[in-house]
């Protein structure tokens, strides 16, 4: 598990890990030319906060509204989601960029994920200040599916501003709407 500060028992990679030199599994391809908004997931509080970058997300309209993320098994955020049950997705902007990197653990983050970041530990976790939009949720519940888990949790809460360019990911690389 991710405690505050504390490295990860996963590491900066060498390479990008979503972009393989030999052009990759045909389905992993095909995900990638689905053009994605990026968020970054947090959970937990105090020394036991994690959080990751995820594109993999749907947002189920219904009473009650759900969330649907997909997350890779063993990731330290998935653990501390099922420790809490409750988690925030923060909708990223073109300038968060590097926000994206750090919690996809493709950037260096010395003295942990959320290090000199503006954040308040709230009821469902770190809620980064930088980013407006987000949602707050309830686990539900997790499902394997193929190698990814589905994290199904009730949408408790959103907060939304303005998002004019937001973060995207296409076929390997952030884009943003013009």
């Amino acid at each position: 598990m991710v405690r505050d500060g504390a490295p990860s028992r996963r590491v900066i990679h060498d390479e990008h890990p979503f972009r393989p030199a030999d052009g990759g599994d045909p389905v992993r391809r095909l995900r990638g030319r689905l053009a994605a908004g990026v968020a970054v997931v947090t959970s937990g509080e105090q020394t036991e906060r994690s959080g990751s970058t995820v594109a993999s997300i749907l947002v189920v309209e219904g009473e009650p509204a759900r969330l649907v993320l997909s997350l890779a098994e063993g990731s330290d955020v998935l653990e501390v989601i099922n420790s809490t049950g409750r988690f925030v997705v923060h909708v990223l902007a073109a300038e968060d960029r590097a926000l994206s990197d750090r919690f996809a653990l493709v950037a260096p983050s010395p003295g942990g994920l959320f290090a000199g970041l503006a954040f308040e530990d709230g009821k469902w976790g770190p809620e980064l200040a930088v980013a407006g939009n987000r949602g707050r949720a309830t686990l539900e519940r997790v499902e394997r599916v193929g190698y990814q888990q589905l994290v199904v949790a009730t949408l408790d809460e959103v907060v939304l501003a303005n998002l004019e360019r937001p973060l995207i990911w296409f076929r390997g690389r952030y884009m943003a709407v013009p």
